[in-house]
């Protein structure tokens, strides 16, 4: 019975060592593919947030109505108007900055990232 011990003992330990490499190999593809659908989802996020913004401002009257107004000459809204553009301001602001900082950190893909914030450069100029 000896003599068979030692090899069984290897051939198990091969066995373990052959399935911990198999799990490696399963976990890091799930981890790729994991990757790429978080990456997806923000890629979607960042591109409908914007949208969002746009059709909320665009199909509230007064929304639209102060925001305009409050780009062309803020001086002339209202205080309360003057505080809701700063609202609706900020909002768009922080939709870009989210796109800048994913960008920056790779989440986002760079061209994505150039499409997104050249909308800004539009509505400044």
């Amino acid at each position: 019975m000896k003599t068979t011990l030692p090899p069984l003992k290897i051939i198990i330990e091969v066995a373990a060592i052959l399935s911990l490499l198999a799990s490696l190999v399963i976990v890091i593809a799930e981890l790729s593919a994991n990757e790429r659908a978080t990456r997806s989802a923000t890629a979607s996020d960042v591109a409908l947030s914007p949208s969002s913004w746009y059709t909320e401002v665009g199909l509230s009257g007064s929304g639209g109505e102060i925001f305009r107004k409050g780009m062309i000459d803020p001086e002339s809204l209202t205080e309360n108007n003057r505080a809701n553009f700063i609202y609706l301001l900020h909002g768009g602001m922080l939709l870009y900055q989210n796109a800048f900082v994913l960008g920056q950190e790779g989440t986002l893909d760079s061209s994505l990232q150039i499409v997104t914030l050249g909308t800004l450069s539009a509505i400044i100029d």
